[in-house]
Parts: C-alpha cells; structure tokens; sequence
C-alpha cells in the first residue's frame, strides 16, 4: 500500500478510487456507508481476519497505524508443490514453413503511435521509440548474426517481401531480437491521413500471409514468413540517441547465466 502522491488540487477533482466509489455508491447497497476511497481500503483491511495476517495487532487502531508506517500486509502462508497443466497450441495449419521466405514477421506494436491512428500528430512522429529510438519513419529491426548473413549494416535499405507483398526500410541491429525473426514496427506507411502520416515509413501489415487463428479465428499477425535482400543503399538512420552499449567501459557489470551456473550453482 502507498499514501496518495498529493492532495486533491480542486474539491471537485477526484482520485480514481473516489470516482469508482461514487459511481458504486448509488447503485450498490454495499458501498453506500463509503464517503470516500480511503474509507473503503480501510474498512477492507480492517476486516481482514486475523487468522490470514502475520503477526497482527490486537487492536484495529494499532494494525492500522502499522500498515500507513509500513506500506506492506504480510499474510500467512504455506508451502506446497506447484503443479502446473499447460496446453500446448496446435501448430496453425495455415503457417507456411517455406525455404524462400527463412525469417518470421514481426509487426510489432510502436507506443505513441499504436496502429497507426496518432500518426498525423508531428510531436508523436518525433517521440522516439522506446528501443531504436528512431524518429519519423520506419525500420526493420534484426540480429546482428542475420544482418552480417545479410551483408547489411544500420541504415542499409533493404526490400522485405512475403507472398503478399513487399515493403522497403532501413535496417536497425539489435541483439534483443531472435535471428530468425525481422521485427518492422506498425503505426505508418499511410498513403493518406493528413500531411505528416502520408507516405511517412512503411506499414509491415500489407505483407500479412492473411492465415487466421484456428482457434479464435482471429488474423494470425505473426503468422507470415518472408525474406530479405539488400538494396544496397543507405541514409543515415535518424534517431534521438548515441551508442547503446557501454563502449568497453563497464558501468553496468554483467554475467552470463551459465557462468552463473558454474561460479554460484545457482538455478537462473
């Protein structure tokens, strides 16, 4: 648990937790007694039996005061075996596993820009992504082993085609990607929608094989197999940050898991 940030500004502004209470007050019976959220989480915690809290108070004053000093509730529990029943999905019938298109499609989700709908909104465009930090257009993101295969490097241009269709972008190396798998973000490539969405970037969903889901039905996004060639071009890759690695400088130490494994005989 955790105290509230700031007082309200206004009396008429509200917390979340204050606004689902007074919704709830007038139209169940249950939170009627509740003026506000604070009442409500302290009724709940109040009444909490004791035969589930760790080392509670005797008195509701007492327990209380603890809480708001301490944040935590520590409960009571027990050990046992965890069991776990998994089902493994069919393998989608309509998944092409062809030696001409080797990679997997991943048209990945892009914040700010989501699927493409802010993508008319300049300051979204110049909002760079989380990873790449890459501005105002497109990229297909790939394993360093896959781009040395390839014989590209950052900012080569590179023509991404499936059964489907094809779609021209810049490479972006990442080691944070499997090497068989070309990641190209959704969000742009309109070919209307205002001036700052129109012909910006590349959409990777016009490469879709259209398989669907077999069990919701659903259009299976990943479900599209395609292969790269060089174009052998490139432009500076426009991006709004330096190096990403710490240049042999060692400010954040690291450690593979298996040498984990050896040095600690810890489980990872």
């Amino acid at each position: 648990m955790q105290q509230p940030l700031m007082e309200p500004l206004h009396k008429e502004t509200k917390g979340f937790g204050d606004i689902m209470i007074s919704l709830l007050r007038g139209r169940d019976k249950n939170y009627a007694s509740f003026n506000d959220y604070y009442g409500y989480i302290q009724t709940a915690m109040l009444n909490m039996p004791a035969t589930v809290i760790s080392d509670r108070p005797a008195g509701k004053k007492e327990f209380w005061e603890g809480l708001l000093q301490t944040g935590q509730v520590k409960v009571r529990s027990s050990s046992s075996a965890l069991k776990t029943k998994l089902k493994v999905p069919a393998v989608n019938k309509d998944y092409k596993v062809d030696a001409e298109y080797p990679y997997h499609l991943v048209p990945s989700a892009r914040l700010g820009l989501w699927d493409g709908r802010h993508a008319n909104i300049p300051w979204l465009q110049e909002a760079p992504d989380q990873i790449t930090k890459v501005v105002w257009g497109s990229w297909a993101e790939m394993h360093p082993t896959t781009a040395a295969k390839l014989g590209v490097k950052n900012g080569d241009y590179v023509q991404i085609a499936s059964e489907s269709g094809s779609v021209e972008t810049q490479v972006y190396i990442h080691k944070g990607i499997n090497k068989n798998a070309i990641a190209v973000p959704m969000g742009q490539g309109h070919e209307a929608y205002g001036r700052y969405a129109k012909r910006t970037g590349v959409n990777p969903l016009k490469l879709l094989s259209g398989a669907t889901d077999g069990q919701t039905g659903e259009l299976a996004t990943h479900a599209t197999r395609v292969k790269v060639a060089s174009l052998h071009r490139k432009d500076p890759l426009v991006r709004m940050g330096g190096n990403e690695t710490q240049l042999g400088r060692k400010f954040v130490q690291t450690i593979s898991a298996s040498q984990l494994r050896r040095t600690s005989k810890a489980e990872v």
